[in-house]
C-alpha cells in the first residue's frame, strides 16, 4: 500500500508521536508499504539542512511546509493550505491518508478528503484529557460543523487508550479500532550490572548514585514544576536528569537556581540516544497532567525501570499501582517526593517493579505486534 503520513512536526520539535509514527514508518516499510511523509517547518527554529521543502528523513521523502515563529494564526492558514495543496499534487503517490493527530491534521485531511473520495482516510486519537485531541477540536469555531465532516469523512478511527476510545464514542466518531503505541522491546531493554557499570564510568557516574530521570518536551502538560517542587523534599542522597527542552526551561532553571537545587538537578538538553539513559539511571519519573500513551513511559519499563507517575488515565493505560509502577495523585509533590525516596530506599521492590515493567511491555506493547495490527487494517482497505 502507498500511504501518506501526515504530522504537524518531524525534526523540529520531535516528540513522542514522531518518534512512533517514524518506528511505525520503519517497520511497515518492510513489510512493503510505501510510505512518505507531510509535516512542517518553523522558519528560524531548524538547522539549514532540515528546511529543505522536500527532503529525507531515514530514508523516508518528507515534504515540509514553512511555518513562521510566532504567529500562531497566520500559521494555522499556511498548514491547512499547505497540506490541502500537496496531498491534491500528489494524490497519485497515496491511496491512504494517515493523520497522526486528530485536532490539526486530522481535520486538514478530512477537507481534504472532500476532494480526493477515492482515497482512505484514518484518523489516530493521540492524547485524551485535559491537554487532549477532542477537547482542542471542541474549541475550534466551528467545531460542530467540523465534526460533522470528519464523522462523513474518516474510515476508520485508531484509539490508543481507553480513555481516547471513550472521548470519540462521545463524539459518535466511528468505525473505531484499537491499535496502541508500541515499544521495540530489542532496542529499549535491561541493563544488566556489568554493562550499567560500564557505561556509569564511560559517563563520570559514580557506582552508588543514585539518579532520576525525567523526559519529555518542557510544556505545560508534562508538569515539570511539580517535579521540581518535589525534589526539594526527596529525603535520599538522589540526583535528578531532565532531557528535553523548550521555552520553557528558564524559568525552571530560575526556580533550580533560586531553591538552591543545581547539585541535585541536571538539564541535559535534547540527546540523540536516550536509550543510554534509560540504562544508567535508577528510576523513571513522569509527572504529567494527561498523557495518550506515553512513548517515554513505554520506552523506560521496556528498559526495566521502576516508574512514578501520576495517577491519571492515559498513564494508568501502561501502569499499575505496586504491580509494575508507583502512581502518585496528580499535582501532589509531598507524595511524589516520597515515592521517589521509597524507590531509591527499596532496592528489592524497585528491581521487582522494573521486572514487572519490562514483563508487561514485552507481553502487550512489543512494536512488532502493532505493527501487524496497522498491517491488518492498511490490508483492510483492499477491494
Amino acid at each position: 500500500m502507498e500511504i501518506v503520513y501526515l504530522l504537524t512536526y518531524l525534526d523540529s520539535q520531535t516528540g513522542g508521536m514522531e518518534r512512533q509514527a517514524l518506528q511505525l514508518a520503519k517497520r511497515l516499510r518492510k513489510n512493503g508499504h510505501e510510505i512518505f511523509f507531510i509535516t512542517c517547518a518553523y522558519l528560524g527554529h531548524m538547522s539549514k539542512e532540515h528546511l529543505r521543502i522536500v527532503d529525507k528523513k531515514e530514508g523516508f521523502q518528507v515534504y515540509r511546509i514553512p511555518l513562521v515563529g510566532g504567529a500562531r494564526y497566520l500559521n494555522i492558514v499556511l498548514y491547512g493550505l499547505g497540506v490541502l495543496a500537496l496531498l491534491f499534487i500528489l494524490r497519485k503517490r497515496y491511496d491512504i491518508i494517515h493523520a497522526h493527530q486528530l485536532y490539526t491534521s486530522g481535520v486538514v485531511a478530512g477537507f481534504a478528503k472532500l476532494f480526493l473520495r477515492s482515497k482512505k482516510l484514518v484518523v489516530k486519537n493521540c492524547c485524551g484529557g485535559e491537554f487532549g485531541d477532542v477537547k482542542f477540536l471542541n474549541i475550534l469555531p466551528g467545531s460542530l460543523w467540523i465534526k460533522k465532516m470528519m464523522r462523513r469523512a474518516v474510515d476508520e478511527w485508531i484509539a490508543i487508550s481507553e480513555e481516547t476510545r471513550k472521548e470519540m464514542v462521545v463524539e459518535s466518531f466511528h468505525p473505531i479500532v484499537d491499535i496502541p503505541n508500541g515499544v521495540d522491546t530489542e532496542h529499549f531493554y535491561p541493563s544488566d550490572t556489568a554493562q550499567k557499570t560500564a557505561l556509569r564510568k564511560e559517563m563520570g557516574i559514580a557506582p552508588d548514585k543514585k539518579i532520576a530521570l525525567f523526559v519529555g518536551k518542557f510544556d505545560p502538560q508534562k508538569n515539570i514544576p511539580v517535579l521540581l517542587e518535589a525534589m526539594r523534599n526527596v529525603r535520599c542522597n538522589t540526583h535528578l536528569w531532565i532531557v528535553g527542552d523548550g521555552p520553557l526551561r528558564p524559568s525552571f532553571e530560575r526556580y533550580v537556581a533560586t531553591h538552591n537545587l543545581g547539585d541535585e538537578i541536571t538539564f541535559c538538553g535534547t540527546v540523540r540516544d536516550v536509550r543510554i539513559y534509560y540504562q544508567v539511571v535508577d528510576l523513571f519519573v513522569l509527572p504529567s497532567r494527561a498523557e495518550g500513551l506515553s512513548n517515554v513511559l513505554l520506552e523506560a519499563m521496556s528498559s526495566g525501570l521502576p516508574v512514578i507517575g501520576s495517577d491519571i488515565e492515559g498513564i494508568r493505560a501502561l501502569a499499575t499501582h505496586k504491580v509494575n509502577s508507583y502512581l502518585v495523585p496528580l499535582d501532589d509533590a509531598p507524595a511524589l517526593a516520597y515515592a521517589i525516596t521509597h524507590i531509591i530506599t527499596h532496592p528489592q521492590e524497585a528491581e521487582r517493579i522494573g521486572n514487572e515493567a519490562r514483563s508487561s511491555m514485552v507481553k502487550q506493547f512489543s512494536i512488532g505486534d502493532i505493527v501487524k495490527k496497522y498491517d491488518k487494517l492498511y490490508q483492510s482497505f483492499i477491494f
